[in-house]
């Protein structure tokens, strides 16, 4: 928890439970929007010629007119 801060040594960084020390330097996890994170993936994408389009589900394609869609995937794939 970031509420649950101890202060070190002499460092001028403020540690929580939630941080883990790599190479002696702290890091911090980004925080979720749901703003922005729905901006970002609530998109819907054309399997022929991947255009991007916003919004409730377009019947076709507005670049090649193919009415195959999907959504953004919201997770990364393992390559």
């Amino acid at each position: 928890m970031l509420w649950l801060m101890t202060r070190l040594n002499s460092d001028d960084f403020w540690v929580g439970s939630d941080y883990e020390w790599p190479a002696g330097r702290p890091v911090c996890m980004a925080q979720r929007h749901p703003v922005a994170e729905a901006r970002l993936l609530k998109k819907w994408i054309c399997m022929r010629c991947s255009a991007t389009h916003r919004g409730r589900k377009p019947r076709s394609c507005r670049k090649c007119g193919y009415t195959g869609m999907r959504m953004k995937a919201a997770e990364r794939r393992k390559t």
